[in-house]
């Protein structure tokens, strides 16, 4: 699982996102760094730092996981931890606070931050991630059925919504028989995926249930699996937006 996070950050006048820090971990040490995307927020969307966090280019560390992120974590001390951590596959595991976090994404409803994982190429030179299918809330009820009747390791396939009005690259998750929309991808993660799809057959490209949880609310109900070769040349959160601020 990946040791570095980014914050991205939402302009909720203009929909747009922005990659605006980097949180990683070495060792026992959390290092968390603005963004040059947090420069462009703030210059354009009236982006607030974090906290105490009030300099771009100081490099903040910390033997604890910083607030910003730890509030994003449910405590063991709520009820349903115990089948939170099931839902997300990790009961009988380290819970390892920044798989939860990217399993999660961090999402709170009081802010308009989200977390993702910057992915790490495998031993065996793949692909790999786990994710929940986002937006089955607003899929119609029979979807909802398709996905409570889904067993682990059942295939599911991919599908470009280009003309999804908020996201041409919007990548739709769909069942094979009978073919039923059950969600979307993340949508951090559809510039890797479209990028991974065109980089190879795509017979190689591999998505399939990890787990199906029918107790849980929709957001926590479809855990998908996605694994594919690494492509050459393929580096993610490589572009400037995501490099900390000041490097080019």
């Amino acid at each position: 699982m990946s040791k570095t996070l980014f914050v991205t950050w939402q302009d909720s006048k203009s929909r747009r996102w922005y990659p605006v820090g980097r949180l990683s971990c070495k060792g026992n040490v959390y290092e968390f760094v603005y963004t040059n995307g947090a420069k462009d927020a703030f210059d354009h969307a009236g982006f607030t730092m974090f906290g105490r966090m009030q300099s771009l280019d100081e490099v903040y560390t910390s033997n604890k996981l910083f607030p910003l992120f730890a509030n994003r974590l449910l405590e063991k001390s709520r009820p349903e931890y115990k089948d939170f951590i099931k839902w997300l596959d990790l009961e009988g595991k380290d819970v390892d606070p920044f798989v939860v976090l990217s399993l999660t994404e961090g999402l709170r409803g009081t802010d308009n931050l989200e977390v993702l994982p910057c992915p790490e190429k495998t031993i065996d030179n793949n692909y790999e991630l786990v994710f929940f299918s986002r937006s089955l809330s607003h899929c119609p009820p029979h979807s909802v059925e398709c996905v409570n009747k889904l067993k682990p390791a059942d295939s599911l396939f991919l599908m470009h919504d280009m003309q999804n009005a908020w996201h041409s690259y919007a990548i739709a998750i769909r069942t094979i028989e009978p073919i039923t929309f059950v969600g979307y991808c993340p949508r951090y993660l559809c510039n890797d995926f479209h990028q991974i799809l065109k980089s190879q057959d795509v017979t190689n490209c591999k998505i399939s249930v990890c787990r199906v949880n029918t107790d849980a609310p929709t957001q926590l109900r479809l855990l998908c699996h996605f694994k594919a070769p690494w492509p050459a040349d393929f580096t993610p959160c490589s572009s400037v937006e995501f490099l900390p601020y000041g490097r080019r």
